[in-house]
């Protein structure tokens, strides 16, 4: 497909999430890409929670509220 990007699979997607987070000054954590396959699912992926932005905001508590319109995802 036009402007699909190889990064060479969940875990290439997953050191390019950890590249970004570096890039703004956030270490410490474990950064992956909300990507599911055909055997892994992105919300197994990910865990239960609480999850947090590269500036340390928090997004959501949980997976109910990661997917609501009550997360704290933004273009910003």
């Amino acid at each position: 497909m036009e402007g699909e990007v190889d990064l060479g699979g969940l875990e290439g997607a997953d050191a390019y999430c950890s590249k970004l987070a570096a890039a703004t000054g956030s270490t410490g954590k474990t950064w992956r890409a909300y990507l599911s396959t055909d055997s892994i699912n992105a919300k197994d992926r990910i865990g239960n929670g609480p999850w947090y932005n590269a500036k340390g905001e928090k997004i959501a508590d949980d997976v109910a509220s990661l997917h609501s319109d009550k997360n704290n995802l933004t273009k910003q």
